[in-house]
């Protein structure tokens, strides 16, 4: 007997355990919305010196794990609450990029978010700040004060 093609699909579909679209379109949101928070990680690794902290991190992960292997129980316990201690230690210090990102999320709107500004959208908005910034140097020469709004 051939092989059709919906035989795999059905076959995939049950092995996933997928037994409608929505759980297609569920699964897709999940693993999108998890690549962009490792993406985001990454970044967030890379534009600090954070890197030392994640291989100090691995280090003592892979340290721990042997000393469970090795039936080394002081050590792996100590260790156990060395991790824990170093997610709290990970809070404290990364604490500005941390308070930077809350205060992106919680200004930016759910659009700036899921779209992203074109370059023609920040041209705009870097040439409105320019011109911000050279208006407000001039009145400070002059000592004159200004109230300037900035409509979104």
């Amino acid at each position: 007997m051939p092989v059709t093609l919906s035989d795999i699909f059905a076959y995939i579909m049950n092995f996933l355990g997928l037994n409608s679209v929505w759980d297609i379109i569920r699964m897709v949101i999940e693993v999108s919305l998890v690549s962009y928070v490792i993406y985001k990680g990454i970044q967030l690794v890379r534009e600090t010196r954070a890197i030392q902290l994640v291989k100090g991190l691995i280090f003592i992960l892979i340290f721990s794990k042997f000393s469970e292997i090795l039936g080394l129980k002081t050590i792996a316990y100590l260790l156990q609450g060395a991790i824990q201690l170093f997610g709290f230690g990970l809070i404290v210090l990364f604490q500005p990029e941390l308070r930077r990102a809350l205060e992106k999320l919680g200004s930016s709107g759910f659009q700036d978010i899921m779209l992203r500004k074109t370059d023609e959208d920040r041209v705009k908005t870097i040439s409105a700040i320019e011109a911000i910034v050279q208006a407000c140097a001039q009145l400070s020469q002059n000592y004159i004060g200004a109230l300037i709004i900035i409509e979104r």
